[in-house]
């Protein structure tokens, strides 16, 4: 019974230590990121659609918790960047099928787009343990809603 509580103890200790650090990594800027420039945000916080092209927003909205843990993405099997906390991509895609994949294969979200049409992706990032993520299309609203709250970064397209 001891050892259990001193392991509880321990256990408790490493928690509280690595969630401090991991606010004061985020409070200070320690996850690195390439922010697009403001204009460009601001420009992509429109949502104005593009006739010839289908526009797709992939974002992250948490704060907290997952927030230390930087997650790549891949497009039709081209690596588009990493997202962090309270980030998003804006790309243009020819109308058609694709593919975007979060983390590895297991996480994959088919998508077909038309031209003229906004899609909105939200990558949940879930960090019990090994890091994880899902992907999910979601409404105009919530996905307007929710870029608003983010930053934009650059991608590799």
């Amino acid at each position: 019974m001891i050892m259990r509580s001193t392991s509880f103890k321990l256990n408790f200790r490493s928690t509280l230590a690595g969630l401090v650090l991991t606010c004061f990594a985020l409070l200070t800027g320690c996850v690195p990121f390439n922010k697009a420039p403001l204009s460009t945000d601001a420009q992509s916080k429109l949502f104005t659609p593009k006739a010839d092209a289908s526009v797709v927003y992939i974002y992250r909205d948490e704060w907290l918790f997952a927030a230390a843990f930087s997650m790549p993405i891949n497009v039709d099997n081209k690596l588009l960047g990493n997202t962090v906390a309270r980030s998003f991509f804006r790309i243009e895609l020819p109308p058609g099928e694709h593919v975007i994949i979060s983390q590895s294969d297991q996480y994959k979200l088919p998508l077909t787009t038309e031209a003229g049409h906004i899609y909105y992706v939200w990558q949940e990032v879930k960090a019990t343990g090994r890091p994880t993520s899902k992907l999910h299309l979601m409404s105009e609203a919530e996905g307007q809603q929710s870029v608003l709250k983010c930053t934009q970064i650059h991608s590799h397209f």
